[in-house]
């Protein structure tokens, strides 16, 4: 794997056969259960807690520290993709980079915004939608990852998809089921940016982390 640390960009080896890039072209997702390993996980988790201090590779021009600690405290804590740790063990994941490679071609683009969605449960479950910025067609130039740091059984609602809902615009009843991108900590979720999907329902008591992101 070659990365450009000036770009933030990566090329490696695809890991894909044809079959398998046909079936994600199908249903339009695929899930890594446990690739990242478990103390990057507890330490994406306590950053996000805000109960380690942040470490940046390096301040953005035109940026402070102080600005960065504002982010951090956001739902957008996009300054955790400056920590070197992060960048190795979840950006580019061993598991995760050559799947990338084998969909979105050479020179893949790392993330740049980073959503923090941070659920109380237990919880209802949302309405099935379509991001407003979703793009329907046949072109795969971006794909969106899902990364749960924590356990995430079925039990804490963790996003569920409608697989093949990313060709068209699609409708689901409030009732209709999908698929749950549940795991253990460190999973790592694949998906068109397009696909139907919603915060699954929750029954258990607790605080369930998920970052969400594009290449």
């Amino acid at each position: 794997m070659i990365y450009d640390n000036t770009t933030r960009t990566f090329n490696c080896s695809p890991t894909l056969n044809d079959n398998q890039i046909l079936d994600f072209c199908k249903r339009g997702h695929l899930i890594l259960p446990a690739v990242v390993p478990d103390d990057i996980n507890q330490r994406t988790c306590d950053y996000l807690e805000g109960k380690i201090p942040a470490n940046p590779s390096f301040i953005p021009h035109g940026m402070n520290q102080t600005q960065l600690d504002r982010i951090r405290r956001s739902h957008e804590p996009s300054t955790i993709f400056l920590e070197e740790w992060f960048i190795e063990y979840v950006l580019l994941n061993e598991s995760l980079i050559g799947i990338m490679r084998s969909l979105l071609g050479k020179n893949v683009g790392l993330p740049i915004l980073a959503s923090h969605h941070k659920v109380k449960c237990p919880s209802e479950a949302q309405q099935w939608h379509h991001d407003a910025d979703c793009i329907f067609g046949p072109e795969l130039n971006f794909l969106e990852v899902f990364y749960f740091p924590q356990d995430t059984p079925a039990e804490l609602g963790p996003t569920e998809l409608l697989p093949g809902s990313h060709i068209t615009h699609t409708d689901c009843k409030p009732e209709d089921k999908g698929i749950l991108s549940e795991g253990p900590a460190g999973t790592l979720g694949i998906h068109h940016q397009s696909i139907l999907h919603r915060c699954g329902k929750s029954t258990k008591t607790g605080l369930r982390h998920m970052l969400k992101y594009n290449y």
